[in-house]
């Protein structure tokens, strides 16, 4: 990530070894979640009130309809020359992946790939897909400049937006 030490940073969504950072704000209580609240209808903080803002598989579960102002939530709520770091899908990868494949034999790892929602899971879906021009797009057009996407280092249908205020 682009952060320092004793930078002030916000962590967005769950993580089920605990938040990277603090504070973390979540859909759902779990561990170390500091607060919940639903981040389709905006990011409980102040303008400019933290150093930097990260999500970790967070961005794809907010509705299609509400992430324009989701994007723009985290532009607001970062300090100029913040970075916004987002590891996300990458949907048009996962398309590729697919369309590879043998449809026949296709199972429902394949279909989670996409839309998530495990049996454990209830609830737990993508709502919003991103190619690596898209993110781009649609940072840019929340005000973000530097936009910069990464192929996940672990997974080739993944991705990372980074993205500097």
């Amino acid at each position: 990530t682009p952060f320092s030490r004793g930078q002030h940073i916000l962590e967005l969504g769950g993580n089920p070894q605990g938040p990277m950072f603090r504070p973390n704000f979540n859909v759902m209580q779990g561990p170390g979640v500091d607060r919940v609240c639903d981040l389709n209808e905006g990011i409980p903080a102040q303008d400019g009130e933290f150093d930097g803002v990260f999500g970790s598989y967070v961005i794809e579960h907010i509705r299609t309809a509400k992430i324009k102002g989701f994007i723009a939530e985290l532009h607001r709520i970062i300090k100029p020359g913040a970075f916004a770091f987002m590891v996300t899908s990458n949907l048009y990868a996962m398309a590729q992946k697919l369309a590879a494949k043998d449809p026949a034999t296709w199972d429902e790892d394949d279909i989670c790939m996409v839309y998530a929602g495990k049996p454990d899971e209830p609830g737990n879906y993508h709502h919003t897909g991103f190619s690596p021009e898209y993110a781009v797009k649609l940072f840019q057009g929340a005000g973000f400049s530097e936009v910069q996407i990464f192929e996940h280092p672990n997974c080739q249908t993944d991705m990372i937006i980074q993205a500097r205020k």
